[in-house]
């Protein structure tokens, strides 16, 4: 991930092709509605041409009548006004009109570069480039900055067309007023674009050194405000440290955007300074052109608006270039998300997934999570066969919860294999292989769901399937307790996205056991429990490892613990060690060994034993 950020010095070759890009995205996005808002820009565009010259035509003509009073000229004066007229009220009736159309290419682009982002992402077969802080930068770049990209390039180019038009339609007349004001006109839009192109570069890299702040802005406003932390908050006191905490975060990243609007606004005061130098010199012209008697009235109010169309069409087109130009910047983290490869290897001709009949065999496996990381793996080697269940245990640290990364292809060995009946899990397609498994995570996730659901995504393929749910249930010891809420298997388990109906929330032990009624729904070959019964008592502990490691799946199992009481029910067990296996076999052939199980389990049962001693004298 250390050159997951493209460069963002580009070539135009670059620039136009991302420039067409993001306009096929806005045709994808509301194609019709592209159409018109190119339209719409060259309506406004012609509109104050023609306003100017019916204004020109209408003064001129209404200094005729005065000096010549005549029936006949009334007419023409009182059609020029009601063009002008017209014309003025279409150029204000199109703002609400483009405020509409505007907003309508927003929700749409912005839905789908969303759409495009989160599909990528979600895409990614392993969960390695989730687990770096440098892949959630280009990820906030491009599910919030990017979003506007189309539309702002669909907003760049009708400027473009507006501002040309602008500029065909007004500068003739500018030059023949004076080919030396002109240029200087011209001239002046230099250190505009300049300052623009600066400023976008400078505001792209902001955005990036900031989102780390702005991570950790949402976070603790997370903890602030959410559920999930509110009790510790609350009891150890925390709501002031945490609170100033956030206003700490949030005052760096407001003083690095203020610093560089500070900036921008110093050059815009000498930009504006330029820009009004050449207004005055321009009225300057035009004012010798009236004492001079060389211009009519009419004249006057035509190279007026040809003086502020051209000016209106130079900042226009200024700013269409230098927000095109800064776009393309952030668009070119949108198409690194959009190209990065699958972080794991993905068979080009995978093999059938075969039913499991010897096991699941780990083959001399090291792992390191990136290139300069120590090992989490060192060596690797151990069976777990078929029809039995294999015990990992050892130290926290030991890399127990890495095997299971391993195993269900989260992740890829560095070195070495893992095989399914001698075939390299690699062999397979993902999503085949992958069907052949059921989890129980340590850190399982408590879906803010009804009840039903809940359970059903261990198979969504069966999701609808009422009584396969209703047995899953039961079979993690749930049912009883699902049978009490106030809406059975409807209960929205979550009083936060309860919409009108009752919810309910579960104790850690109960949202365990749905954890564990969801890997029921799945029949898979093989299940993998990461410390399943953490939260259970010791009754209910017994009773579901002796159904998750024979009845289900025919007893074929990988199973984390650091109870003992749990881990001697299984067939076999395997020492970890600070990455490496330090000893395999039977619990009785451990305790014989009186190696690191043995010691590990004699301390456990010493506890166990202090507390039955302790209990005798309440």
């Amino acid at each position: 991930m250390n050159n997951i950020l493209p460069q963002t010095k580009r070539s135009w070759q670059t620039f136009l092709r991302d420039a067409g890009k993001m306009l096929h995205m806005a045709w994808q996005a509301k194609p019709r509605l592209s159409f018109v808002s190119i339209l719409l820009s060259l309506l406004q565009a012609l509109l104050p041409v023609a306003s100017a010259w019916l204004l020109k035509l209408l003064l001129d003509a209404v200094v005729v009548y005065f000096e010549v009073p005549a029936d006949h000229l009334f007419r023409p004066v009182s059609l020029f006004a009601a063009g002008y007229v017209v014309i003025f009220s279409l150029q204000k009736l199109m703002i609400p009109l483009e405020q509409y159309i505007t907003g309508e290419l927003q929700r749409a682009i912005g839905l789908l570069v969303r759409g495009n982002v989160y599909r990528q992402t979600l895409s990614y077969e392993g969960i390695a480039y989730l687990e770096d802080p440098k892949y959630h930068d280009l990820q906030t770049i491009s599910s919030q900055s990017v979003q506007g990209a189309p539309f702002i390039i669909v907003d760049a180019l009708t400027a473009l067309i507006r501002a040309i038009s602008l500029l065909a339609s007004f500068l003739g007349l500018l030059l023949w007023l004076s080919p030396l004001l002109t240029l200087l006109v011209l001239l002046s839009a230099i250190p505009h674009l300049l300052i623009h192109l600066k400023f976008g570069q400078d505001r792209f890299k902001l955005s990036f050194d900031l989102s780390p702040l702005q991570r950790e802005s949402f976070y603790l406003t997370f903890l602030l405000t959410g559920l999930a932390a509110a009790k510790e908050l609350r009891l150890f006191g925390l709501q002031s440290y945490l609170f100033d905490k956030w206003r700490h975060v949030v005052a760096q990243n407001n003083e690095a955007e203020r610093q560089l609007q500070y900036k921008e606004m110093r050059w815009q005061f000498l930009l504006e300074l330029l820009s009004f130098l050449a207004m005055a010199l321009a009225f300057f012209f035009i004012l010798r052109g009236i004492f001079n008697q060389q211009m009519s009235v009419g004249d006057i109010a035509l190279y007026s608006s040809a003086l502020a169309g051209v000016q209106s069409g130079i900042v226009i087109l200024v700013r269409a270039i230098g927000q095109t130009a800064e776009v393309h910047h952030f668009f070119a983290q949108y198409e690194a998300l959009q190209t990065m490869p699958q972080p794991i290897a993905i068979s080009p001709r995978p093999q059938p997934v075969r039913p499991l009949r010897r096991g699941i065999e780990f083959r001399d496996v090291w792992f390191r999570y990136t290139a300069d990381s120590p090992w989490v793996l060192k060596g690797v080697s151990f069976l777990a066969p078929v029809n039995q269940c294999v015990a990992l245990v050892g130290a926290n640290g030991a890399g127990k919860s890495t095997l299971i990364k391993l195993i269900t292809r989260l992740y890829d060995p560095t070195q070495g294999q893992i095989v399914w009946d001698g075939v390299d899990i690699r062999e397979f397609a993902v999503a085949d292989y992958r069907r052949c498994l059921s989890t129980v995570f340590q850190d399982f996730v408590q879906y803010q769901l009804p009840v039903w659901e809940n359970i059903g995504l261990g198979d969504v393929a069966h999701i609808d399937r009422r009584p396969q749910i209703i047995a899953a249930a039961q079979q993690a010891d749930i049912a009883d307790r699902i049978a009490m809420l106030p809406g059975g298997y409807e209960t929205q388990l979550s009083r936060w996205l309860v919409h009108g109906e009752t919810g309910a929330d579960l104790s850690g032990g109960e949202w365990q056991k749905i954890a564990i009624a969801r890997a029921f729904m799945r029949e898979a070959q093989f299940i993998l429990l990461d410390e399943p019964t953490a939260a259970l008592d010791a009754e209910t502990e017994s009773r579901l490892i002796q159904l998750l490691t024979h009845l289900k799946t025919g007893g074929t199992s990988l199973l984390i613990s650091h109870r003992f009481s749990t881990v001697k029910l299984a067939d076999q067990i395997v020492v970890m060690e600070d990455g490496q296996i330090c000893e395999q076999g039977t619990h009785a052939q451990l305790m014989t060994g009186n190696g690191l199980y043995a010691r590990m389990y004699t301390t456990q049962a010493g506890l166990y034993q202090h507390d039955s001693i302790a209990q005798a004298f309440v």
